[in-house]
């Protein structure tokens, strides 16, 4: 799992200047093209709709990625706990919006 959040943001950036010290990840991608395109009174240029599109692609790979890790290694996990008598791993509930 720290493999998968690696790859979505750096943990270590934590102050604004963290960034120049430490490789910022895809969160910081999103942002930054968030800024770039909010800066403007008009809509999005091609150049930001395309690297939207680059940048979704990234974050479906992590995705699927992820979909994996929770199929296998943390299935695999939770049968071994289970047969210790602890319990599953499980996501946290979703909150109700309001």
């Amino acid at each position: 799992l720290t493999a998968i959040e690696d790859r979505l943001t750096n943990p270590n950036i934590i102050a604004d200047e963290d960034d120049l010290n430490y490789e910022p990840r895809l969160d910081h991608d999103f942002a930054y093209l968030a800024a770039i395109v909010a800066s403007g009174d008009a809509k999005p240029t091609p150049s930001s709709t395309e690297y939207f599109g680059v940048l979704d692609k990234r974050l479906a790979a992590i995705e699927a990625d992820f979909e994996t890790l929770v199929q296998t290694d943390v299935a695999a996990f939770n049968r071994d706990v289970e047969a210790a008598g602890i319990p599953p791993v499980v996501a946290a509930p979703k909150l109700p919006q309001s």
